[in-house]
């Protein structure tokens, strides 16, 4: 069995991940994300944003603004509906802008030069994810690849873990209206 290193199972009761060479147990693996049904359906999503004009060169100019990580320091967003499979539904749009020389004004004049990458939230059907207000998580590069966790993983679906790392972890301790953290509660 191969040795991999896991930075985000093992915490010390400091609250400090420790790093372990070890086998990857089981109860590590995330059953919530990268599934193949969660691959398929945000390579169904990234066609109807680029319609809806909210990712990709064609994509409509919003303000930048200042943010914060693990975003990125200097975001766009966009929020409205998309239809995908059939469903018309919710979705929010970050671009994260994080390359070196990235800053309000220059993500605005040169929207493609700093951009890294997007992540997205689309409300799935009801009954999903029910803890987590049915949101469906997914992080693209900004050609329109889906991004992958630090263990190959697809970062697509139910993006969050056992001791809340991940999307949906941090947007429940955040609040905001039905997660989406830029509403009041």
């Amino acid at each position: 069995m191969p040795i991999r290193l896991r930075s985000a199972c093992v915490v010390g009761a400091t609250g400090v991940a420790v790093l372990l060479a070890m086998p990857t147990p089981t109860w590590c693996e995330s059953p919530w994300y990268g599934k193949k049904a969660d691959v398929t359906l945000a390579k169904a999503l990234w066609p109807a944003l680029e319609k809806a004009r909210m990712v990709g060169p064609r994509r409509l100019q919003v303000h930048a603004f200042k943010g914060m990580q693990p975003h990125a320091n200097v975001q766009q967003v966009w929020a409205g509906n998309v239809e995908v499979e059939g469903r018309i539904a919710r979705v929010i749009v970050k671009a994260n802008h994080k390359k070196k020389g990235a800053s309000v004004a220059a993500a605005y004049d040169q929207p493609d030069r700093f951009l890294s990458d997007y992540t997205v939230m689309f409300k799935a059907a009801k009954g999903y994810d029910p803890g987590n207000q049915d949101w469906f998580w997914a992080k693209y590069s900004s050609d329109g690849a889906i991004d992958r966790d630090g263990n190959g993983v697809a970062i697509a679906g139910r993006v969050d873990s056992p001791s809340g790392f991940g999307c949906a972890g941090c947007h429940r301790k955040l609040g905001g209206a039905d997660l989406e953290v830029l509403t009041r509660k």
